[in-house]
């Protein structure tokens, strides 16, 4: 777990709570989960899109259920990106965050999405996801409808 040294209370109560150490004695039910199944509940429960494309096909990884349902791309787990958004801005951006490594956030702006009327306005987030050298393996999408 990250924490940030003199981050104060608020984040000490979070470690707290999510290791268990409630002062009554009793455990929270989430601290039964792996580390891998609390990630993929708050990605899979966000309000947001959220949206994990690897490799250098990159290829959607992982989708959450607000990303399919405002997209409107119930198939694309496990195609590329490149067959999904063809010939859209967001392909070039998420091609460019790959290639540089540098994230970047595309604020009000229209998204192409299947049978919408009429035109709907996301602002995304495109952050590299990187190893712990700063190689670049894949980029994370984020974004909510304005």
């Amino acid at each position: 777990m990250f924490i940030q040294i003199g981050a104060g209370a608020q984040i000490t109560r979070a470690v707290s709570w999510l290791t268990g150490a409630t002062g009554t004695g009793q455990r929270h039910a989430v601290t039964a989960w792996t580390h891998e199944e609390l990630l993929r509940a708050l990605i899979d429960q966000a309000p947001g899109m959220a949206c994990l494309a690897v490799g250098p096909d990159l290829v959607c990884m992982h989708a959450n259920q607000a990303c399919l349902d405002a997209l409107r791309r119930p198939h694309m787990i496990g195609r590329s990106v490149r067959e999904t958004f063809a010939g859209t801005r967001a392909l070039e951006v998420l091609e460019r965050v790959f290639a540089t490594g540098i994230a970047e956030t595309i604020s009000e702006t229209p998204l192409l999405i299947p049978d919408s009327e009429p035109t709907r306005f996301f602002t995304r987030t495109y952050a590299p996801l990187k190893d712990p050298h700063g190689n670049v393996h894949g980029v994370y999408v984020t974004g909510h409808e304005v």
